[in-house]
């Protein structure tokens, strides 16, 4: 049934949930605040507004790594309204598990994580950006920041990415975001062309699986929880995945060789976050200001809990008499032609109106952001995944300086306005 505009519910002081009838005025409808302005120019824009609820959720527990994008969120959301939008986060993906699109589309949650590759049909152009991932660097800093910049700054202007997912019915917040690199994680140091032939691998997706075929290595298609069970049994020799998806579901101490490129990335299994459409419509402008503004916060803590979970996936390979390879020449040499192929394949899609122009944009925007994290100082810095256990704790690195460039430039001429 499709939701009406009294399916909204708002929070009345000292009563019980009330339906909506008009969260503002007229006035409050109209009332803008600039970029960059304090708390209290939001909360004054903010001030007549009924509260209303705004449902998050988490797929891990309160507090974990992956835990803290949606708690600062949910925490800034409530200073910054004045409390006048309030949150409620979901732990252990409570309310869906996956992508959570369904949910975010008929108002089970107001904000939450897409993944258009699950969802190909439906959202064909960002399903095809994720593929174009593997344009990212290998190394952990630099990998990470490059992801983030390169391909928020590619979706971002690809209007077909935005369309789709409005027409699906949601409020695309941020369009694919970045990740931790990718590699293959093995029972065995298979670091040669040789070693890797014929090996028995688990794929998370139709790149990852070409990628490894690429490779010579032989794809099984197995439930991503049963990969556990396959490398403990030897019905799998390796998994492609990233190092925090392989430390949280415990696969390292199992498969603790993490066999990667020095140069050449594999794809990476991005997602982007999107609000309930007819929440976002409802608010009053500020308010959907606040809500797009605080994303950075997001992107920040995204970014370092992908760092910590970086270093102690890094951490128990080493506990585990492992540790971070490098493929030899000839395989890496194999995966970068396999690399070269997909983008050049793009230029054929009929998904977007221009796919040339994608393309082009995209290794625009592969050197640009490049140039611009080497600028910021972060290249310098990146200490390899040989020494990234050793060196890294919190509080080492101020993304800062990149998120405010990135929404600068990528974001905020999407702000509402």
């Amino acid at each position: 049934m499709k939701r009406t505009y009294a399916t909204y519910k708002t929070l009345a002081s000292g009563t019980a949930l009330v339906a909506a009838t008009a969260f503002v005025t007229p006035a409050m409808a109209e009332t803008s605040v600039p970029y960059g302005s304090p708390k209290e120019a939001y909360i004054e824009a903010l001030a007549d507004m009924r509260p209303v609820e705004f449902i998050l959720q988490s797929f891990a527990a309160p507090g974990a790594p992956t835990s803290r994008g949606m708690e600062r969120y949910a925490r800034e959301i409530e200073e910054w309204s004045g409390g006048k939008i309030v949150p409620e986060i979901f732990y252990g993906s409570s309310i869906i598990a996956g992508n959570a699109a369904p949910a975010v589309k008929d108002g089970r949650l107001s904000y939450g994580m897409i993944i258009a590759q699950y969802d190909p049909s439906n959202m064909p152009a960002s399903a095809l950006m994720v593929d174009l991932t593997l344009v990212s660097k290998a190394t952990p800093i630099v990998g990470m920041l490059h992801s983030w910049t390169t391909m928020l700054d590619t979706s971002h202007g690809t209007p077909e990415a935005w369309e789709e997912q409005r027409r699906y019915g949601i409020e695309p917040g941020i369009l694919i975001t970045g990740a931790v690199p990718s590699g293959i994680f093995c029972r065995e140091p298979f670091t040669s062309l040789a070693d890797l032939r014929g090996r028995q691998v688990s794929t998370g997706g139709i790149v990852h699986a070409q990628q490894a075929e690429a490779l010579g290595m032989a794809g099984v298609a197995i439930q991503f929880q049963e990969v556990y069970e396959g490398l403990q049994r030897g019905v799998i020799d390796c998994a492609v995945t990233s190092v925090n998806v392989a430390w949280v579901t415990g696969i390292i101490p199992i498969a603790p060789y993490h066999i990667i490129g020095r140069h050449t990335g594999f794809s990476q299994p991005n997602v982007n976050y999107a609000f309930d459409e007819m929440l976002w419509e409802d608010l009053p402008l500020a308010g959907r200001q606040l809500l797009f503004d605080l994303q950075k916060g997001v992107i920040e803590e995204s970014m370092l809990s992908g760092w910590q979970q970086i270093q102690l996936g890094v951490q128990t390979h080493y506990d585990s008499g492992g540790g971070v390879l490098f493929m030899d020449d000839a395989a890496e040499e194999l995966l970068q032609a396999y690399n070269d192929s997909v983008v050049e394949a793009t230029r054929s899609s009929k998904v977007v109106a221009d796919p040339d122009g994608l393309v082009d944009r995209l290794l625009a925007n592969s050197d640009k952001w490049e140039g611009i994290i080497t600028e910021l100082g972060y290249a310098d810095m990146d200490p390899g995944w040989e020494n990234f256990a050793d060196w890294y704790e919190e509080g080492k690195v101020d993304v800062m300086p990149i998120v405010d460039r990135l929404y600068e430039e990528a974001m905020l001429p999407f702000r509402p306005e």
